[in-house]
């Protein structure tokens, strides 16, 4: 699968006008001060910007988010309370430890933890640099809808087409991008978006947006997105580990999955 980028074909940007970039930072509340008064002023002088910033103000494709959004936060907040309960209750922790103290009884030589679809324990493989890091990295996606937008979550089914936006949480500040992996293990990027000039670095929060927007591609099948998270001097550049695994990524990144359920309209 392929991401288009949604501002391809439109008209130019000014010369003379802030680039969007600047905008976004101004909105992100980057840029204070005397800089963010020169910059208004710069952005009142020109149509484009103002209606850029306008829309940035306003949300999603100048639009309200779908109030359906409002049951996708409540779903994964119920989802983070199990976790939170699971995580403190003493007897699960006994039920995780019971098998290691069982083997250590019996004198076993070694044991082996293991995480995949089924199967006997099987030593695991050398470990790759991108560690997964459950609940402290990740990925929001947003789609576009007659009235707003929607969020939507991870297996839940996308039509080809569908016009997409990233937010992020971020545990750190770091450079980001989100790569895909098809079926076939091919792996892609799908942010940044093809030829679109925007930087890749982002400090730490807890909702934070990655400019502009992509579209899926027309082609049927289940795919995963990873939100990778690298280092501030490490370029968040990865390699495919096969369509089961997290992409192969350098020392000190770390991704989060997401999968992506194209169906046939």
């Amino acid at each position: 699968m392929n991401f288009s980028d949604l501002t391809a074909g439109l008209e130019a940007w000014p010369d003379d006008a802030p680039s969007r970039l600047d905008i976004d930072r101004l909105h992100a509340g980057e840029i204070d001060g005397e800089a963010a008064d020169a910059l208004r002023a710069r952005i009142a002088r020109s149509p484009e910007a103002a209606a850029y910033l306008a829309a940035r103000e306003r949300g999603f494709d100048d639009a309200p988010i779908d109030p359906r959004a409002s049951l996708a936060a409540i779903r994964r907040g119920m989802a983070d309370a199990r976790e939170a309960r699971a995580a403190r209750d003493p007897r699960a922790v006994l039920r995780r430890w019971l098998p290691l103290l069982a083997a250590a009884a019996v004198g076993a030589a070694a044991v082996f933890f293991f995480v995949g679809r089924g199967g006997p324990p099987v030593a695991p493989d050398p470990p790759i640099d991108t560690v997964r890091i459950k609940g402290d990295l990740r990925l929001r996606v947003f789609r576009r809808t007659a009235s707003g937008a929607e969020e939507v979550l991870s297996g839940d089914p996308f039509a080809p087409g569908d016009a997409l936006r990233f937010r992020a949480k971020l545990p750190e500040a770091g450079r980001v991008t989100v790569v895909g992996v098809e079926g076939d293990g091919t792996l892609y990027t799908a942010w940044p978006p093809p030829g679109a000039a925007l930087s890749d670095r982002f400090e730490a929060g807890a909702d934070v947006q990655l400019p502009e927007a992509v579209a899926l591609d027309d082609v049927p099948g289940t795919e995963t997105l990873h939100l990778v998270l690298c280092p501030d001097d490490v370029a968040p550049v990865c390699a495919s580990a096969g369509a089961e695994a997290a992409p192969n990524c350098p020392e000190g990144c770390r991704s989060t999955p997401f999968v992506v359920r194209k169906v046939a309209p």
